[in-house]
């Protein structure tokens, strides 16, 4: 490319245009993903996935203790600005 020479731009072509583009905080995907964790923790197969959140099976008890443990070791404390009465 001669060091006079401007750059082509290429124009945005994709589906969705720009207003569509919501950026952080995208209103119609929350309210997509609302509307799909709902219908999911109503069906039968998310009961039964919920039904079964938090126990743990006896043989990796254990483990997780050790991991604990272990994690708590490396840990400077807890954080001041959490755990101040206010």
């Amino acid at each position: 490319m001669h060091k006079d020479a401007k750059p082509k731009v290429k124009k945005h072509t994709s589906a969705t245009s720009a207003a569509d583009n919501q950026g952080e905080g995208d209103t119609k995907s929350a309210a997509r993903f609302n509307r799909e964790e709902q219908n999911f923790v109503k069906s039968d197969h998310g009961r039964k996935i919920i039904d079964k959140a938090g126990r743990v099976d006896p043989s990796e008890q254990k483990a997780l203790e050790d991991a604990e443990r272990d994690g708590l070791a490396r840990t400077k404390g807890d954080d001041p600005a959490v755990t101040r009465k206010q």
